[in-house]
């Protein structure tokens, strides 16, 4: 695992509040460093056993906290890029 502890910091702290994510690679080898979404969800609370009430609440929020912002915007990304490298 290559995730920079206190990258991942800051980037939580730049995004707290806001919706979005902050992806960081290395430009040395492409290695993830940081990968943050927000909204998000405590994963700790499936592990624990979530309750049916704290499910619906997060499940139907209109602010999507169990989107992973920052992989779906990474896909859309690639997709892109292949896309383009097709055309020529």
């Amino acid at each position: 695992m290559t995730i920079n502890h206190k990258l991942q910091e800051k980037a939580y702290d730049l995004l707290k509040g806001r919706e979005g994510s902050i992806v960081v690679l290395s430009v040395k080898d492409g290695s993830l460093l940081a990968m943050v979404s927000f909204p998000s969800c405590d994963p700790q609370k499936f592990v624990e056993g979530i309750s049916v009430k704290e499910w619906k609440r997060i499940s139907r929020s209109w602010r999507k906290p169990l989107l992973n912002r920052a992989l779906s915007s990474y896909m859309q990304v690639q997709l892109t890029r292949l896309l383009l490298h097709l055309q020529g």
